[in-house]
């Protein structure tokens, strides 16, 4: 059945083809004559010719076309083949260019004429500038069509030229402070707080700092929290690490110390745990074992001591001074719970009761007259990926108990070292820390400090960067443009404010200028400042937001004197 109707149709679409085929033919014949209709020529009478042509001489009509062809034109007769046969059209020559026309002038609309014409409707319309009345044979004159206005010009304001530092490296380097040029939005929290404190409606402001080696040991972060500290109030020093969770641990005017079998379990060597800011956790079971701390600056007036808390922990036994406290760390789910020492002294300890073991994520001390309360948190070798192993929940417990006014986060030096670094799981990873930050504190400001410059032997040739005062052995890092790339593009993206740390050491190249400085400013490795460079650099930073905050101080005047 269906081949018998296949078979029916065929005719059919044989038929269908045909007429396609037909129609398109006629078309193209139609639009063959139309055009052959376009190109004739007006028809010359019987008695014109060639030499009475050459004699009478015809003067051109502006915007009317010429009745010679162009060769005709520049022999100076007219062809006598062109001649117009009685009922034939000629061919019509081209359009007549204008001799004389001003400089960017646009020529004016040429009247379309009919295909059939006469010698003496043209000669009328070159002596009285209108035409005879028309006939069939006559020419008549079509109206050029109307042009419409054109829409006005958008005009683009041109970028604007943004001065940029230059990236050359500095014989003898030097600390500026950045000119601030706006109210500096990202940071209008910790302003703002700032000014709070400054005005006495607020007790604490909090700046948590984390990060990696630069400052572990309080490198980069003791001359601004000494300089801050000095302007508005010591509110004590804050969170801290558990005592030596690592080599290179240090904090200024406190001492640690960890007696007894203590297990130290790290987010930088170890799997993902219940790690909250600290990144580290200490354990420990025998009651022998004794973690302290010991101010030789002032004394504390309050401390805190954060458990882990599940079905296997025991009770602790926390001592401040003569006083102590024995808490209890068991709880039917996996967590954390901080239990706090009103107690004026100089030493925290910490020990199990013997119930069970125990496990420390951090311990703070803290001042209640109001301040500020620097709190950096960095681990030897740390990166952006060691975050993500940090438990997202006790990260937001900790945020939510310090209470942040600003959250500044320096990593980038450590994962400019890895040369299998892929931008888009990079930035996946800074995303996932700069989202849990802002989800703990919605309310703190964020400052992203991008990593300076740092050289490791062999990498000139895979970086591609070379710098003059460098020696060859040494290159920079390969992935450290990228890594700075994408931490700026990340801190934008989520309305954080950005500082570049290698401005202050004359571009990326800078340490090789600082290594070579006397006295040196960065050490031999080419990654880590020499105390005076970090004291530079902190103090850049310091000076970098204080002349942020002057400036929005005084916006905030100028608005209410108006």
């Amino acid at each position: 059945m269906i081949k018998a109707l296949q078979r029916s149709t065929r005719p059919q679409r044989t038929f269908r083809r045909f007429a396609a085929h037909a129609c398109r033919l006629g078309l193209a014949c139609i639009a063959v004559m139309a055009f052959t209709g376009c190109l004739a020529e007006e028809p010359t009478s019987e008695a014109t010719t060639p030499s009475a042509e050459k004699q009478k001489p015809t003067t051109a009509l502006p915007g009317a076309r010429h009745s010679t062809s162009p060769i005709a034109r520049r022999a100076g007769n007219t062809n006598p083949r062109a001649q117009a046969r009685p009922g034939i059209p000629t061919a019509r020559p081209r359009i007549a260019q204008h001799a004389e026309r001003p400089a960017g002038a646009r020529a004016a609309p040429t009247p379309r004429l009919a295909t059939f014409a006469s010698a003496a409707t043209i000669d009328d319309l070159r002596q009285t500038g209108t035409p005879a009345k028309p006939s069939i044979a006559h020419e008549t004159i079509i109206p050029p069509r109307p042009q419409l206005a054109r829409r006005p010009r958008r005009l683009v304001e041109p970028p604007r030229v943004v001065a940029r530092p230059s990236s050359r490296p500095r014989s003898q380097p030097r600390v500026t402070a950045a000119v601030p040029t706006s109210a500096a939005p990202g940071l209008a929290t910790f302003f703002a707080h700032l000014n709070d404190l400054k005005q006495g409606r607020r007790n604490t402001v909090t700046i948590l700092h984390l990060g990696d080696s630069h400052i572990a040991s309080d490198m980069l972060p003791r001359a601004i929290r000494a300089r801050l500290q000095k302007r508005f109030g010591d509110a004590g020093r804050g969170m801290l690490q558990p005592s030596a969770p690592f080599r290179w641990h240090r904090a200024d005017h406190i001492t640690f110390s960890a007696s007894g079998p203590w297990k130290t379990q790290s987010s930088l060597t170890g799997g993902p745990g219940l790690y909250g800011l600290t990144g580290v956790i200490k354990r420990a079971t025998s009651p022998d074992a004794r973690l302290s701390l010991t101010t030789s600056r002032y004394a504390f007036d309050e401390a805190t001591v954060t458990l882990l808390t599940g079905p296997s922990y025991g009770q602790a036994v926390l001592r401040v001074g003569d006083v102590e406290r024995t808490v209890n760390a068991y709880a039917p789910r996996p967590g954390s719970r901080t239990f706090t020492i009103t107690q004026r002294g100089r030493t925290l300890s910490v020990r199990p009761d013997g119930d069970g073991p125990i496990a420390v994520a951090s311990w703070s001390i803290l001042n209640t007259r109001p301040g500020i309360r620097y709190v950096n948190l960095g681990i030897v070798g740390a990166s952006a990926w060691t975050t993500s192993k940090w438990q997202r929940r006790q990260m937001r417990r900790d945020l939510a108990r310090l209470d942040p006014s600003l959250i500044i986060i320096g990593y980038g030096t450590n994962d400019a070292f890895k040369p299998t670094l892929q931008a888009r799981r990079y930035a996946r990873h800074v995303k996932g820390l700069l989202k849990t930050l802002k989800r703990g504190a919605p309310a703190a400001s964020m400052l992203m400090i991008l990593p300076p410059g740092a050289a490791r032997k062999g990498d000139g040739k895979r970086s591609g960067i070379t710098c003059g005062g460098l020696d060859p052995a040494w290159g920079l890092l390969a992935k450290l443009p990228t890594v700075r790339r994408v931490l700026a593009r990340q801190a934008r993206q989520h309305g954080a404010a950005v500082w570049d740390q290698a401005t202050t050491m004359g571009g990326l190249c800078g340490i090789a200028t600082w290594v070579k400085a006397t006295p040196p400013l960065a050490k031999g490795d080419h990654v880590h400042l020499s105390k005076a460079g970090y004291a530079r650099a902190s103090t850049a930073l310091y000076r970098h937001l204080m002349a942020l905050y002057d400036s929005r101080r005084q916006l905030i005047s100028r608005n209410s004197a108006r």
